[in-house]
Formats: C-alpha cells, structure tokens, sequence
C-alpha cells in the first residue's frame, strides 16, 4: 500500500498519458481510413432498417434519454450481397438531442436507394457517408490535454498536495 501512496504522481501521469494516447492514436487512425474511403467504389443500396435507438443512462438520481439513427441497408458487389449498419466509420454517437437522430434518419428513409462507399480490398467494409464522421480534431485534441495534464500533475505533485493539506488546516 505504501508503493502506492509514494507513486501516485507516476500513476497517474501513466493512467492520463495511456488513456490520452489511445484516443489521439485511435482518431488519427480513423482520420486516414476517413480519407481512404475517398477513393471507394460506389454502388446503390437499399435501406432496409431506419430507426431511433433510445437508452437510458442513470445520472444522480434521473435517468437521462439518449438517442441515435440505426440504420441497416443491403448493396451488392460483384454479384455478391451485403448487409451492413455502418452509415460513417467511427462509433455510434448517442445524443441527449432526439433531433439530430431524426435528421439522420431523414437523410436515409426505409426503402430509399442510396449510394453506398464500399471498400475495394474488403467488400464487407461500406459507408453511407464518406469520410472520418465525428470531431476528429477534437478528440484528438482531449487526447492531447490529457496527456499534459497527466505531465503537469506529476511535474507538481508535491505542490498540490502541500496546497491541500494547506487548506485542510
């Protein structure tokens, strides 16, 4: 127990630099698969599933509503059929706002033919919407934050905590 208490600093520094570095590693990777799919074939699917998602998340003492599009469509490559629910690369982004679901949605109506970006290396691999999705830059920029935060603490460690137990007296 006393290694911990002595190399908090350092657990810290390793826990913020860890989980900074794989969110600027893991968005500067979907920025250049975003690029790529620049340069995918396209061809005409179908949209065969269009909806609202809705989960709850506790937060205090409410339950918080959050949304997002599900989408499923069918599209064809080389006489060969495909199923995906992939409308841009990256997560699904759940939001507090039904509206930006339903914008979606309007985009990709059930039964609409639409376009469909499908990677020429790996045909399973489709989008409805090219590019990276998401803030990128953003991400990548938290990711970085954390990263000096995790620094700077370990840098001022002992200058913190004098300041607390300074204001605990």
């Amino acid at each position: 127990m006393e290694i911990l208490q002595n190399n908090v600093d350092f657990i810290i520094l390793i826990l913020l630099s860890t989980i900074g570095l794989g969110i600027v590693i893991y968005n500067i990777i979907l920025i250049k698969k975003g690029q790529r799919t620049l340069n995918w074939i396209e061809v005409k699917g179908l949209i065969t599933k269009s909806e609202i998602i809705q989960s709850m998340n506790p937060s205090k003492d409410l339950f918080e509503n959050y949304y997002r599009a599900s989408l499923e469509y069918d599209y064809e490559v080389l006489g060969i059929k495909y199923k995906s629910d992939q409308a841009s690369l990256g997560d699904a982004i759940y939001s507090q706002d039904k509206s930006k679901a339903k914008e979606t949605l309007k985009m990709f109506p059930i039964n609409q033919t639409v376009t469909v970006f499908v990677n020429p290396d790996n045909h399973t691999e489709s989008v409805l919407i090219k590019g990276s999705g998401g803030n990128r830059v953003l991400n990548i920029v938290i990711g970085l934050f954390l990263i000096v935060a995790g620094v700077l603490i370990k840098m001022n460690y002992e200058l913190i905590t004098n300041t607390i137990k300074g204001l605990e007296k």
